[in-house]
C-alpha cells in the first residue's frame, strides 16, 4: 500500500483507500465524484498539484463534474469536516508552505502584468526570484526527506501510522497559527 490516501484504477479514476475512509468518517457522508474532487484538488500526489490551490480546485470541479463553478461549498456542513479530516491526513509542513509560496507567486506575477513603474517591477521581479528560489529549496528537502525514509531500512511505520502523525502535525500547526491570529509579523 502507497502512503497516499488514493489508488488510480484502470480506468483513470482516483479512488479514496479503504483505511483511509476509515479515519475520515465525515469522507463517508459524501458522493464518489465529491471525493474525486478532494483528491485532485487538495491532495499533494494528484495529477494538479503543480497549481495553487484555487486553481487545482477549479480545475477539479471542470474534470469530475465539467463545470468549475459546480456548487462545492467549502463552509457546508458535511463539507468542511471532511476538507479538515483529508487535509490532516495529508498534511505535511514542507509541502503546505511550498503551496503558499506557490499562490503568492501567481499573485506577483498577476501584480506584474499591471505594473508600470520600472522601480516596482525590479522589486517584484526580485521577490518572484527570491521565492523561486525558496521554492526550489523546499522542493529539495522534501526530495531528501524521502530519499532518507527509503535508506533507513528495518523497521518502518505503516502507512495509518504516517496518517496519524499526519493528522497530530496538522492538528498541533492549528492549533499554534489560531494563537497568533491578530498578532502582526513586522519585517
Amino acid at each position: 500500500m502507497s502512503q497516499t490516501l488514493f489508488t488510480v484504477n484502470k480506468a483513470g479514476t482516483a479512488v479514496i483507500e479503504k483505511e483511509a475512509l476509515k479515519l475520515c468518517p465525515a469522507l463517508r457522508k459524501l458522493s464518489v465524484k465529491e471525493i474525486q474532487v478532494f483528491i485532485l484538488w487538495l491532495d499533494h500526489q494528484s495529477k494538479f498539484k503543480q497549481f495553487p490551490k484555487d486553481e487545482r480546485k477549479r480545475k477539479a470541479l471542470s474534470l469530475v463534474f465539467n463545470d468549475s463553478n459546480y456548487p462545492l461549498e467549502e463552509n457546508n456542513k458535511d463539507i468542511a469536516p471532511a476538507i479538515e479530516e483529508y487535509t490532516s491526513l495529508i498534511y505535511d509542513e514542507n509541502l503546505e508552505s511550498l503551496d503558499v509560496y506557490r499562490q503568492k507567486l501567481s499573485l506577483l506575477r498577476r501584480k506584474m502584468l499591471t505594473e508600470e513603474s520600472h522601480n516596482s517591477l525590479l522589486k517584484l521581479d526580485e521577490v518572484i526570484q527570491k521565492l523561486e528560489r525558496r521554492c526550489k529549496e523546499i522542493q529539495m528537502e522534501i526530495s531528501k526527506g524521502e530519499r532518507e525514509a527509503e535508506i533507513k531500512g528495518g523497521a518502518t511505520k505503516s502507512v495509518i501510522e504516517i496518517w496519524q502523525l499526519n493528522r497530530i502535525q496538522y492538528l498541533r500547526d492549528q492549533a499554534n497559527k489560531e494563537s497568533f491570529k491578530g498578532v502582526e509579523i513586522i519585517s
